[in-house]
């Protein structure tokens, strides 16, 4: 049985991290108001196998824009 989970770093999914309040839109820097987005955000890949032979290392590495494969 083996299983991998991939966590980004940015918090995008967080409901509350998706905007801001302002009295003073016009006034706020544009730094805040305006944030880049990239299209394959940095993620951190977490693998781990268990089998009849034992329990595999963990694979902890930082992956942007590619799935695990066979290597």
């Amino acid at each position: 049985m083996d299983d991998e989970k991939y966590f980004t770093f940015g918090n995008n999914t967080l409901a509350g991290n998706s905007g801001f309040q302002s009295k003073d839109f016009q006034g706020s820097p544009d730094n805040i108001k305006y944030k880049d987005v990239s299209k394959f955000e940095p993620e951190m890949l977490v693998w781990c196998a268990i089998s009849e032979v034992g329990i595999f290392e963990p694979v902890i590495e930082q992956v942007r824009g590619q799935a695990l494969n066979g290597e």
